[in-house]
């Protein structure tokens, strides 16, 4: 599934740059194809981007509980499930 997400953010990156291209922007029918696909891609973007962030968040989470710092570690610990929570709800927006 990642792997699927990940050559959607390089597809639309690549649809980024093209409609960027002053090329493409003088053909008006490419354009305009280009920008179709580019907006259907963008929810499916704004979703995974939005994963791999509370993802981040989750890993980060258990290395701070690996920490040293008590004080971390308890402070780690209580926002731990919120953020898997947080998680789950992100991976399951991503499915496609």
């Amino acid at each position: 599934m990642f792997d699927k997400l990940e050559k959607i953010i390089a597809r639309y990156d690549e649809l980024t740059s093209l409609l960027a291209d002053p090329d493409v922007i003088n053909h008006q029918d490419r354009y305009r194809e280009l920008s179709k696909e580019h907006s259907e891609l963008t929810p499916i973007v704004a979703s995974y981007k939005l994963f791999k962030k509370a993802k981040g968040d989750v890993d980060n989470l258990f290395h701070l509980i690996e920490s040293s710092d008590a004080e971390m570690r308890e402070l780690a610990q209580a926002e731990l499930s919120d953020s898997e929570a947080k998680l789950l709800h992100k991976e399951t927006m991503c499915r496609i």
